[in-house]
């Protein structure tokens, strides 16, 4: 089995459903209470607060509001990418 790969569709996952609850407004933890409720995992405050960043890093978003500019430009789009 193809653990890299598997890890890999994981982690867009989890990526795509942050960049969806942020979409809709909700704040970090209660992103984290929302994968909890769903049991993904990772799900805690710091796993998420560290997605966010490596996406802000990706995108050379300075804010959180920056971030959701970009990806909302991007998606209007096509162009998401959130890995």
């Amino acid at each position: 089995m193809n653990y890299k790969f598997i890890d890999a569709i994981e982690k867009l996952t989890v990526n795509y459903l942050i960049i969806n609850y942020l979409k809709d407004g909700l704040a970090q933890p209660e992103i984290a209470e929302k994968l909890r409720e769903k049991g993904i995992k990772p799900n805690s405050l710091s796993s998420i607060e560290k997605r966010i960043k490596q996406m802000r890093d990706y995108y050379n978003a300075k804010t959180l509001v920056h971030l959701a500019f970009i990806l909302s430009n991007n998606y209007n789009k096509g162009k998401i990418n959130p890995d």
